[in-house]
């Protein structure tokens, strides 16, 4: 049968995006020149049960900065861990960022 928007075939590799029970079932790798075919049926299941196990946000914050010069400009990402993926919002103590700041992601 024919593979669906959720599967990616990229030469030698098969990537199934999202995987779901739909996704469940037999696969067949086949390769083929003039000297002859050869062909690999393999089957593929989905569990539902995660094994992930959720730990805490850890965040760092780097670089550092002690001090900065008037009219420097500093960049500070923030690199954070934990599961689930945690969210990341930047704000200051004393009040809301101004326009002066500039927020992509996790850089400040």
């Amino acid at each position: 049968g024919s593979l669906s928007a959720n599967h990616q075939v990229d030469g030698p590799r098969l990537r199934i995006l999202h995987m779901t029970p739909a996704d469940i079932g037999d696969y067949v790798c086949r390769a083929d020149n003039v000297l002859g075919m050869r062909e690999v049926k393999f089957t593929v299941s989905v569990t539902s049960t995660t094994t992930v196990q959720e730990t805490a946000p850890s965040v760092t914050v780097r670089p550092l900065p002690t001090s900065v010069q008037v009219g420097e400009m500093v960049e500070l990402h923030c690199q954070v861990t934990g599961q689930p993926e945690p969210r990341i919002t930047w704000y200051r103590a004393a009040g809301p960022l101004t326009s002066n700041h500039q927020v992509q992601g996790a850089v400040l």
